[in-house]
């Protein structure tokens, strides 16, 4: 049992690093795209599919709260994931439909299987013209087709559950900490 443990959380980090490693100028241009969200007077919105959403609450609870050093709270708001409305439809989107403004961006942490959910707030989101950034496994085909050309695709090339959330949160976190350096000059 604890060589079976210990061989499972050396193959997590060591894919991990791997990964990160990979895709770090794209972490470093999500937070990028996020920062000039927030200097434009924009929010952020972030919303996640089954665990991910877990990550997305996450993040928003480090913009909001402060991450790395005490500064002001930032406009970040976490969609809910499925929850119905009165009229039928999904509260989520409807948060979406009325809050978002062309200067915000949408921050979407995706599953290993698809979500009709999420492709239809990835559809509002492009519509009202938010900057979109999804971050999940490369299995997600629907959401990728939607991506536009001015948005940012962080494809984890995962098959396991634990593997895709393990490197989300860390995309979240260093992402988090990225605005915070970018926006207040904190140490990373």
């Amino acid at each position: 049992m604890d060589e079976a443990l210990l061989n499972f959380l050396r193959d997590l980090m060591e894919m991990r690093d791997t990964l990160i490693e990979r895709i770090a100028p794209e972490i470093a241009f999500a937070s990028q795209l996020a920062s000039s969200t927030l200097t434009k007077d924009g929010k952020i919105f972030v919303i996640g599919a089954k665990d991910s959403s877990y990550i997305a609450s996450l993040l928003e609870r480090q913009l909001v709260d402060g991450y790395l050093i005490p500064r002001p709270n930032l406009p970040c708001i976490a969609l809910g994931s499925g929850e119905q409305s009165s009229n039928g439809g999904f509260f989520a989107a409807q948060q979406l439909k009325a809050l978002a403004k062309p200067d915000d961006c949408l921050i979407i942490f995706s599953s290993l299987s698809e979500d009709p959910r999420l492709e239809a707030i990835l559809e509002i989101a492009i519509d009202r013209g938010l900057t979109n950034i999804l971050i999940g496994p490369s299995s997600a085909s629907q959401l990728k087709q939607q991506i536009q050309n001015n948005d940012l695709d962080i494809s984890i090339d995962v098959t396991h559950k634990a593997h895709l959330l393990d490197s989300q949160l860390s995309i979240a976190l260093a992402i988090a900490g990225l605005i915070d350096f970018q926006l207040f000059g904190s140490d990373l």
